[in-house]
């Protein structure tokens, strides 16, 4: 389950059997009580994974796992999002929404969770336009990579070529640093 800004309603619709679930961030170990409905995990058999975005509970990206039971049964570190930022997007981030303002646009239903932030129906863009301007590999920057020699991947990526790699054999027997 992804706790994300998906789509925008304009009601937010109240759930059956909420259970309070207490999240706590494993990199700063900062607390945040977060209201679930209950069939989510009445309709797993082992754990459900809960993936909470930075932002949401504090700065850190991370994954709770919990039982049927409702108890929190480890928690997971995110190594690495991949995230799209656009430039409207870099400057609200300075001027961000506190916790309180986070949770309350946060809709659970049934096996449904989402997150609607107000507003949000004016911020859509056009999903290929953004890719085009704002990709971090444009099209000129992997056509200079493409141009590369042999002995400038090798010098590159050296630690990750094995031994008895064929095509960087003359690279790998003059190496210093494989001896």
């Amino acid at each position: 389950m992804m706790i994300n800004n998906i789509e925008h309603s304009q009601t937010q619709p109240s759930f059956e059997s909420p259970v309070s679930v207490t999240l706590i961030c494993p990199n700063c170990n900062k607390k945040k009580t977060i209201e679930f409905p209950k069939t989510i995990f009445d309709q797993k058999k082992g754990l459900s994974t809960i993936s909470v975005h930075k932002g949401l509970i504090c700065e850190h990206a991370f994954q709770a796992f919990i039982d049927k039971h409702f108890k929190i049964r480890g928690y997971q570190k995110v190594d690495f999002e991949i995230k799209s930022i656009t430039k409207e997007q870099e400057d609200n981030k300075k001027e961000g929404p506190d916790d309180e303002h986070l949770i309350k646009n946060l809709i659970c239903e049934g096996n449904y969770l989402k997150y609607d932030p107000e507003e949000s129906a004016s911020k859509i863009e056009d999903n290929d336009s953004q890719l085009k301007h704002h990709s971090e590999f444009s099209a000129d920057s992997l056509c200079t990579q493409k141009n590369k020699s042999l002995e400038q991947i090798y010098e590159d990526f050296w630690e990750f070529i094995d031994d008895d790699n064929e095509a960087f054999q003359r690279f790998i027997v003059r190496d210093e640093r494989r001896l």
